[in-house]
């Protein structure tokens, strides 16, 4: 089963639709917490710095 068919199967039903959205939500809050860098209170120099 492919990505196609688990996202197509998802979204037959209206509660479907919500869960998938739930799940990319939560997959993406969770890439913002891990790999997102914190900038407040930063320089932009320190900022280009960290993407270095």
């Amino acid at each position: 089963m492919d990505l196609t068919e688990i996202i197509s199967a998802c979204l037959r039903s209206q509660t479907g639709t919500f869960v998938c959205y739930m799940l990319v939500s939560a997959f993406t809050l969770v890439f913002i917490i891990l790999w997102v860098p914190e900038t407040k209170g930063r320089t932009l120099e320190e900022i280009q710095w960290s993407f270095r």
